[in-house]
């Protein structure tokens, strides 16, 4: 209740008070949004990379109340937060201990508290960005408009065709170069962009601008919201030859020579030649599958770097459960780095895990790799069976494309919605009848009891069935539940049962 109040007051879909430029925990915004707008930053020079170190940790008490002070005149709902932000944290020990900074780790409200104390931050950059912009426009590039004008002195004075080879050299000459002086110090743009802790200034001017913009934006950090930032994580980057790291992605201004649609300030958009200044953005799949094989997805193997291997944790799941984790895993990579501009190098990272769950296929039903491909195919394919009977396919996604377009936000679920979608596909998997006796009444899942609980043989009684059919959980009806736990289903053999769940 809390948060949906402040929600009302500060980011609510009529009004919100936040900065257009904060994407963190808020409504229809994200990390794509957040990138989608780093690639209208055309014509970037420098990139100034902010980390606040310890952000959530670091959070002002004071500081944090005095803000929500401005807006909140109820001293009952302040205090009540009060409440929240000093609650006593419990260690490892046992013990308490105060709370003096920071806001509740994984609480509720700690998000939009945070984006409510960087609100003013974000305030700050909007003042700064009004203050050093400058000019209308940038000034003619010298060296590309005296290409030009050779070009056009030959044509005009008959020694030159518009197809006579000179003249072709010369405008190839021109379309290499930029038609406006990049380094123009009677232009100035700067661009702003925050994911929660994490925010970046684009600099369009010089190096020593974005060097002072780093340093006041540190100083006005220490004194007016008592934060640090990060020395070795707030970087200096130029654009054009180095890569910027921002929620994960690798930004930089770079690009073929491309005649694309450009929308100019309070302008109609054009087509206009861009030479190399187009905002990129790309992944490195290297840096995944790093993460990949600490995860035990791969391996280095005779000096190959990151060879497949079989997940262990995976194989004592039925076949459709590892390709369906296998799935989860590869779709949710995909469609966080889809949007980049070398979207195909993800094909590295599909081919570590194909193969990994081949292998882990392999590994499970004591088969040779090739063997496996024969039986699940190259992308594997399984099927079983869904409560209601039917027969379900499940295979190795692969995408349709590499690269794709940003995706439209859409409006989350409201809650009730969400928990009785929840509900129903709860209930879906409770519908298979009993594996004891056939009973579709009153069916309940049955778990083997997990070893740190005491239980240091799955093999005897019961257990020992599930464990044959490689199981750890099975449906079964009140009645027979409460015998199992008895004790009483103890000498029961596998062709007893009234069905093999699959």
């Amino acid at each position: 209740m809390i948060r949906e109040i402040l929600e009302s007051i500060y980011d609510s879909a009529t009004s919100p008070s936040f900065s257009s430029h904060s994407h963190g925990f808020r409504p229809n915004l994200g990390c794509h949004t957040a990138i989608q707008e780093f690639t209208k930053w055309n014509g970037v020079t420098w990139l100034v990379e902010g980390d606040i170190k310890g952000f959530f940790d670091n959070i002002d008490h004071h500081v944090l109340i005095s803000l929500l002070r401005k807006r909140i005149k109820d001293e009952r709902f302040i205090n009540l937060i009060w409440t929240f932000l000093r609650a006593d944290i419990r260690e490892v020990d046992g013990s308490l201990s105060s709370n003096k900074l920071g806001t509740p780790q994984g609480g509720v409200i700690s998000p939009i508290l945070a984006n409510i104390y960087l609100h003013e931050f974000d305030s700050w950059v909007d003042d700064l960005r009004t203050e050093l912009t400058k000019g209308t426009k940038r000034k003619p590039n010298p060296e590309w408009r005296k290409l030009i004008r050779k070009k056009d002195y030959l044509i005009s004075k008959g020694q030159a065709t518009k197809d006579s080879e000179v003249v072709k050299e010369l405008e190839h000459a021109a379309s290499l170069l930029p038609t406006v002086l990049v380094d123009d110090p009677d232009f100035c743009r700067v661009f702003y962009v925050r994911y929660a802790d994490d925010w970046m200034i684009g600099v369009t001017g010089s190096k020593e601008l974005a060097e002072d913009i780093k340093s006041r934006a540190s100083t006005f950090l220490a004194t007016q919201l008592k934060l640090e930032l990060s020395a070795e994580k707030t970087l200096i980057t130029h654009a054009k030859s180095e890569q910027a790291s921002f929620l994960g992605y690798q930004l930089s201004i770079g690009g073929s020579v491309k005649r694309l649609r450009v929308k100019a300030e309070g302008r109609r958009s054009s087509i206009k030649r861009v030479t190399g200044w187009k905002p990129r953005v790309d992944v490195s799949a290297k840096t995944l599958i790093t993460k990949l094989n600490v995860s035990g997805f791969c391996h280095t193997l005779r000096g190959k770097e990151f060879f497949p291997r079989s997940k262990r944790l995976f194989v004592s799941l039925e076949d459709h459960e590892i390709i369906m984790r296998f799935n989860s895993i590869w779709r949710g990579i995909y469609n966080y780095y889809c949007v980049c501009n070398n979207a195909y190098t993800l094909s590295w990272v599909m081919y570590i895990l194909q193969y990994s769950c081949l292998m882990t296929l392999s590994h499970k039903h004591r088969i040779r790799v090739p063997r496996a491909i024969q039986r699940y195919g190259v992308f594997p394919q399984a099927s079983y069976r869904s409560a209601k009977g039917e027969t379900i396919t499940v295979g190795f996604w692969k995408p349709p494309q590499w690269r794709q377009p940003f995706a439209v936000p859409q409006k989350p679920l409201e809650l009730d919605v969400l928990m009785a979608q929840t509900a129903r596909l709860t209930r879906s998997h409770l519908g298979n009848p009993c594996a004891v006796c056939g009973n579709s009444t009153g069916v309940e899942m049955h778990h083997i009891r997990a070893l740190r609980k005491g239980n240091k043989n799955i093999t005897s009684g019961f257990n020992k069935i599930m464990s044959a059919i490689n199981r750890k959980q099975l449906p079964v009806c009140q009645g027979c539940h409460d015998k199992i736990h008895a004790g009483k289903y103890d000498d029961l053999k596998l062709s007893s049962l009234a069905y093999v769940p699959q």
